[in-house]
């Protein structure tokens, strides 16, 4: 029986209905030996670039139109490479919508179309042809499901999609040319390209040429996809709403020359994205409604920045804040992230969670001269406007006038405010006759978003074809857990073929709402989803689950509902990204269970234990550890595709255990296997496979870190004497030779019987570092010593009653 506090009991779930049964892939459109192309190759449709366009002139002649155009060998970096131009994804569009059609899938719907091409790029040009920018979102004409946001609601009708996302190049998105120098400091060699960027150096190294667009102003190319995936939810707004957020596309494209109107040429707004449309380009212009950049919007991915005022009449783009929004895997990172303005017309957030931001735009007709922008591009803004929202230490000024002699006298005419202004977008949204409000508002709105990968091969390249879709196989996997972590965790993206089973089994407990519903507790487990809580003492935000369990029979159930879709998770290796390590971070108190593990529970009487190592157990130490296992070594799981779980967090009664996340995932082959050993060099698993071990080459089940920095106590060398601590026999005092004339193991440097002493100098404690990593070390070596000690007095006594 429990005798603590207990949480609120979870009320009783009504749990929606499985999604209704409909035929996923069939065969017909599944790639094989003999069929390579027009098919699904893991859940990314693989489209023909070899197919050509027959259209019909009135004269009865065929005219061939290429979807990939102009391909040719050029040298590109001393190599010899295919180059082509690019593909018109306003035609590979509906020629993928019809082959799925013709194969069986034409009742199948995804929210978005992802197009992108093997090697070469996809994106259209301002005239609509291929190579340039991207990734850019077209909606297809009247295809709208969302009301409130500025366009009239409409259904998609026989569209298999609300509008597709020209991606890019597979070689902008993720594929890289190693470079012609050393990796960077600690690396062996350069690592594997990945469009999350890569640690360990500033930038990544993709290839880029004057044709190809490599994410100017992104932090990756996952940004710039989720960035395109905004566009589907807006900005879309009326004029006459609010001045400070719409302006129409007119007062942007006043005429460079002679002395422009101040109330025609106002720049207090840059467009972020366009509303561009899949037919009709003359109508591009009309009504395309625009965020104005300089609104803080703490640099969101939809096209607002996070500004600094300089106290010199000038404002500044900077990073976005560290911490901001949800914090893991990429905490303290100053990453771009979804604002809650976007999150609430996204159907992500609820009203309530829309507040009022800083407000720089200027009311009294005055010019806004963004002067880093003027010396890159001169007075053709075109370009400027179209990336301003992203791009990261820009300048802007007041000026009256774009006159040559303003721009080059760079005295601002007035003075930018600590903007005591603000935007409430409860007044736009929620007040406004022209919106009255999202809908279906955050209770009803899908909390998932549909996205079909489709993958252009490369003409006559079949090589470069296999290698680039190799690659993006890995990148599906890795974009719908990134998606998820710029939402704040509230939003998933199903990227499977029929948008049925979701293959991201992966939590971080950021939505409650949709939380409470997917995992049901069974056998006396109590569990509260609290939603994203700041964390004591710290900005980071941490999301997470807290359980009560009365042990072995208290579990986690998996149950699909309408906003969590059925699991497909596969346990086949043949694949790039294929699923291969399962981990979990979980917090036990200090009072919590001494030798307990926790279970995953798969179907078949597939189990696996955490921590792996049947030695080591849950730590209970008040501090969170990421508990992980090789999923290729797991009994039953290669080969086999699991639908559910149930997850036992303790297999002994515990209170308030704190579950972070629970997550399958890839994981690098090198840091996938448990490599410890023990001093005397003989392998010795802790448990904790390499990735997620704080010394990852030595044994340490309980992950003692006492200064925090990340690097196991077992595996530092606090006297600097180059012994580890584990293997130390004196870890306070350097005693380089190990010398243990008695034998008792402790070393004589601290063994006053061998005549050593014990001095505990400041000077010899942790070497050269900070004070306060010294004394945290000092206090961790006098505990050790104590031990060794009390070990060596035992052994005294036990051989004077055995002498």
């Amino acid at each position: 029986m429990f005798k603590r506090r207990l949480l609120v009991p979870v009320a009783v779930l009504t749990l929606a209905a499985a999604a209704q049964a409909q035929a996923a892939v069939p065969p017909a459109l599944l790639c094989d030996e003999t069929k390579k192309v027009n098919c699904f190759r893991d859940e990314i449709f693989i489209f023909d670039g070899n197919t050509v366009d027959e259209i019909e002139k009135a004269d009865g002649s065929i005219f061939r139109d290429p979807l990939v155009n102009n391909c040719k060998v050029d040298i590109i970096n001393g190599k010899s490479k295919q180059i082509c131009e690019g593909i018109l994804n306003q035609k590979v569009a509906p020629f993928v919508a019809k082959a799925l059609k013709d194969g069986g899938m034409g009742a199948t719907e995804w929210d978005t179309m992802a197009i992108f091409g093997a090697d070469f790029p996809a994106p259209p040009k301002a005239g609509g042809a291929g190579g340039g920018e991207g990734p850019w979102f077209f909606r297809h004409e009247g295809a709208n499901e969302i009301a409130g946001t500025g366009m009239t609601t409409t259904r998609r009708g026989s569209l298999p999609a609300i509008g597709y996302i020209a991606a890019g190049s597979t070689t902008n998105f993720g594929t890289f040319v190693v470079p012609d120098r050393p990796p960077p400091k600690g690396l062996s060699q350069w690592p594997d390209p990945d469009p999350a960027g890569v640690e360990g150096y500033g930038e990544s190294y993709p290839e880029c040429d004057e044709d190809a667009y490599c994410f100017s102003g992104y932090a990756n190319g996952y940004h710039a996809l989720a960035s395109a995936v905004g566009q589907m939810y807006g900005p879309y707004l009326q004029e006459g709403v609010d001045d400070r957020v719409s302006r129409a596309a007119s007062q942007l494209n006043a005429p460079q020359s002679g002395v422009p109107t101040p109330t025609r040429q106002r720049l207090t707004s840059y467009p972020a994205f366009k509303n561009n449309r899949l037919k009709n380009s003359a109508k591009r212009g009309d009504g395309n409604r625009i965020w104005s950049s300089l609104l803080d919007f703490e640099t969101s991915l939809m096209g607002g920045v996070h500004w600094r005022n300089n106290g010199d009449g000038t404002i500044e783009t900077t990073y976005p804040v560290p911490f901001w929004e949800a914090s893991p895997p990429y905490q303290g990172k100053p990453l771009s992230r979804f604002h809650p303005i976007e999150l609430y017309l996204m159907g992500l957030a609820s009203e309530s969670e829309l507040k009022p931001i800083k407000d720089y735009t200027d009311t009294s007709g005055t010019l806004f001269l963004v002067e880093d922008l003027i010396e890159t591009f001169g007075s053709a803004f075109t370009k400027a406007t179209e990336n301003f929202g992203q791009l990261p230490f820009v300048r802007a000024r007041l000026l009256d006038s774009l006159l040559p002699a303003d721009i080059a006298n760079k005295t601002p005419d007035k003075t930018f405010t600590d903007s005591d202004r603000l935007l409430d977008p409860k007044k736009v949204w929620l007040e406004s006759p022209a919106y009255g409000g999202r809908s279906p508002d955050f209770v009803d709105a899908p909390h998932t978003h549909r996205m079909l990968w489709v993958v252009v091969t490369k003409p006559n390249d079949p090589e470069q074809t296999e290698k680039q879709i190799n690659y993006m196989m890995r990148w599906r996997r890795g974009w719908n857990a990134y998606f998820y972590m710029l939402t704040g965790y509230r939003g998933r993206m199903i990227t499977t073929a029929d948008t049925l089973e979701d293959d991201s089994p992966y939590w971080e407990f950021g939505q409650p709402i949709d939380d409470e519903k997917t995992f049901v507790p069974t056998g006396g487990l109590e569990v509260q989803f609290p939603g994203p809580l700041p964390t004591p003492g710290s900005p980071a935000i941490t999301t997470f689950a807290r359980a009560q369990t009365p042990g072995q029979t208290g579990a986690l159930v998996f149950t699909p509902h309408s906003n969590q879709p059925p699991l497909r998770i596969k346990g086949a290796q043949q694949h790039p990204g294929a699923i291969n390590s399962f981990a979990v971070r979980m917090r036990l108190p200090t009072d919590g269970p001494r030798q307990s593990e926790a279970i995953m529970q798969l179907e078949g009487g597939v189990n696996i234990r955490v921590p792996s190592d049947p030695a080591s157990f849950l730590i209970p130490d008040g501090k969170f550890h990421t508990y992980s296992a090789d999923l290729t070594k797991v009994p039953g799981f290669a080969e086999r595709e699991f639908t559910g779980f149930s997850f036992v967090p303790s297999t002994l009664p515990s209170f308030d255990v704190d579950i972070e996340f629970i997550r399958f995932a890839w994981v690098k082959t090198e840091d996938l296997g448990d490599k410890d050993v023990s001093c005397a060099i003989v392998p010795k698993p802790d448990g904790f496979i390499n990735t997620e071990d704080n010394c990852p080459n030595q044994y340490n089940p309980l992950q003692e870190d006492a200064d925090g920095n990340g690097i196991g106590d077992a595996c530092e060398d606090f006297d600097q004497d180059g012994a580890p601590n584990l293997c130390d026999n004196c870890p306070t005092l350097t005693n380089s030779r190990q010398r243990d004339r008695d034998g008792d193991g402790l070393g004589d440097a601290c063994d006053k019987s061998a005549g050593g002493g014990c001095f505990l100098q400041p000077e010899s404690v942790a070497g050269s570092q900070p004070r306060g990593v010294a004394f945290g070390s000092l206090f961790v070596g006098v505990v050790v010593v104590a031990a060794l000690r009390r070990r060596h007095r035992r052994s005294k006594v036990s051989r004077a009653k055995n002498g």
